[in-house]
């Protein structure tokens, strides 16, 4: 990454009216074109990598915004409607129809990627409904 972009990114977050800080983290994004796959700005990965930074003392940027708060507090929202009952599940997976279980071999597989931790050194198995 250029330090010119960083000394740019600095020197925007002083003066008269300096940029916000989220404004200057999407023309970071831009500047070294750090997009996703889907092709957004990595706004979340670059505010953690230029935070980092700031606390190397290689960028400084305006401080963060406090957070507001919301008008509703967070939470469900009770309808008043009882909730649905639970279905009955089997105890053992051979008793579930449909349940197939397949071993992955590994994390190049392509039924890897559900959620499986790759720190699973043994063979790993998949559990779907086909």
């Amino acid at each position: 990454m250029s330090l010119e972009v960083l000394a740019r990114l600095s020197q925007r977050s002083q003066g008269p009216s300096p940029a916000s800080r989220r404004e200057l983290i999407e023309e970071f994004c831009r500047a070294v074109r750090w997009r996703d796959a889907k092709g957004r700005l990595s706004l979340s990965s670059a505010s953690v990598a230029l935070g980092r930074l700031e606390k190397q003392g290689k960028v400084q940027l305006p401080p963060l915004a406090p957070r507001t708060k919301g008008v509703r507090p967070r939470g469900l929202f009770d309808d008043g409607q009882p909730l649905p009952v639970l279905p009955k599940l089997a105890t053992q997976g051979r008793t579930i129809v449909g349940l197939k279980l397949r071993p992955i071999q590994d994390e190049h597989d392509p039924g890897h990627g559900f959620g499986i931790g790759s720190s699973c050194e043994n063979i790993r198995w998949v559990a779907g409904l086909w």
